[in-house]
């Protein structure tokens, strides 16, 4: 229900931008959902989408804490950041989703190490 109404709205907006003779612009935005499996971080994270990393318990304090960064290349078991690092996926006893828009990945099951990710568009 809510993509017909949009759609319509856009419909119009469209006819009377033409009907007036306006130049519109039309930019559209990626709804990022609650992610609670791994299949849906992976439909979740293709090209162009952002994500920051919010912690690493390897690299506490490492630079790209805090940094939003587009995925540029995307493959069936990992996906490519800008400045080409990697997050290879793992598997899904690896994962934890937190709240609607972060997961974190266990870097060693042992001490229960991980880094924090959050999705932001």
């Amino acid at each position: 229900m809510k993509e017909y109404v949009v759609m319509i709205i856009g419909i119009t907006a469209l006819c009377l931008a033409a009907f007036f003779g306006l130049d519109l612009y039309i930019t559209t935005m990626r709804q990022v959902n609650r992610m609670k499996t791994l299949a849906e971080l992976k439909r979740t994270l293709v090209v162009g989408a952002k994500v920051k990393m919010i912690k690493h318990d390897w690299f506490p304090s490492g630079g790209l804490i805090g940094v939003e960064r587009a995925i540029i290349r995307r493959q069936g078991n990992a996906a490519q950041f800008e400045g080409g690092s990697w997050l290879h996926f793992p598997s899904a006893k690896e994962i934890s989703f937190k709240g609607d828009n972060k997961f974190s990945v266990i870097l060693d099951q042992k001490s229960g190490e991980s880094m924090t990710y959050e999705v932001i568009s």
